[in-house]
C-alpha cells in the first residue's frame, strides 16, 4: 500500500482528520525497524503465531 493509501484507510477507519494520521505516521515512519511494541516476549509470542 502506498502512503496515501494507508492515510486515508486509516482516516476512514478513526475518523481522525487528515493532520493527525499525517502526524501519526510520521511518528511511525521514523521508528527502528527492530522497535517492539508491548515487550520482547510478547514480540517472540506474535513471531511463534
Amino acid at each position: 500500500m502506498s502512503k496515501s493509501e494507508i492515510i486515508k484507510r486509516v482516516q476512514e477507519l478513526t475518523g481522525l482528520n487528515s493532520r493527525y494520521v499525517k502526524d501519526a505516521y510520521a511518528t511511525i515512519e521514523n521508528l527502528p525497524a527492530h522497535a517492539t511494541f508491548g515487550g520482547l516476549k510478547n514480540q517472540r509470542l506474535r513471531e511463534k503465531g
